[in-house]
């Protein structure tokens, strides 16, 4: 945080660590176009600038970490359940051990080198499981596998191995469980893993793809659903 005295005191500052200042509330804020002119006036002028800036960065409004309140944090989960994604259920484990997650947020990091990202909360069964094991399995889910993802969401408080009742699975070279008959599956080993608030954004690299058939599962503002074509 920047000191700030009263532009009496400027005699009793060295000049160059005066405009060293000056140039230091210039550089950070640019929008208060203050210049420097090398006589007292304008010295005087150009401190009482900087006095404003500093006072603006004590109550927070002259930095992009001030203190506007926090939004509600439903009103952020609200705008996102408005957003329409591609169902995935991730999958990690091996056995009784065996877990995994409805999400709507994996994607692809890199193309090249393939690499898969989907960000899991830290407090679900799944995430402890990915570290564990250092793999998991983004399944892409089709629109006859509306069943398999409310089991992953814990519909019922269905949990972590029960949740591979009623569908049939496999495994490829991670070990993490692929559902046979996925639109797509992609098995990934654990690259890292970088922890943010309440989240693990979760980066794995890909080691083998499988490829199915069919329609893409949707989840929209609460329900599921299908993807149409707009016409000509």
């Amino acid at each position: 945080m920047f000191a700030c005295s009263s532009p009496e005191m400027m005699g009793n500052r060295p000049q160059g660590k005066i405009i060293n200042y000056i140039n230091l509330v210039d550089n950070k804020f640019p929008d208060f176009h203050c210049r420097y002119k090398n006589n007292a006036n304008g010295v005087t002028s150009k401190w009482r600038c900087a006095m404003n800036v500093a006072n603006l960065i004590r109550s927070g409004l002259g930095t992009t970490h001030g203190t506007a309140p926090t939004p509600d944090p439903t009103l952020l989960k609200s705008a996102m359940r408005s957003v329409s994604g591609a169902v995935s259920v991730i999958t990690a484990g091996a056995g009784s051990e065996r877990t995994g997650a409805t999400v709507t947020s994996a994607t692809a990091l890199s193309v090249d080198p393939p690499t898969m990202i989907v960000n899991i909360n830290r407090s679900s069964s799944t995430y402890p499981v990915i570290r564990r094991y250092g793999h998991f399995c983004v399944n892409i889910l089709a629109s006859q596998h509306q069943d398999v993802a409310n089991r992953f969401a814990g519909i019922g408080g269905v949990k972590g191995e029960a949740r591979y009742e009623g569908a049939p699975w496999t495994t490829r070279l991670s070990g993490a469980p692929v559902l046979v008959g996925a639109l797509a599956a992609i098995d990934c080993e654990l690259e890292e893993i970088i922890e943010r608030h309440s989240h693990g954004i979760v980066i794995g690299r890909v080691v083998q793809i499988t490829l199915g058939d069919g329609q893409s599962l949707v989840y929209n503002n609460g329900r599921y659903g299908g993807f149409e074509p707009l016409t000509d």
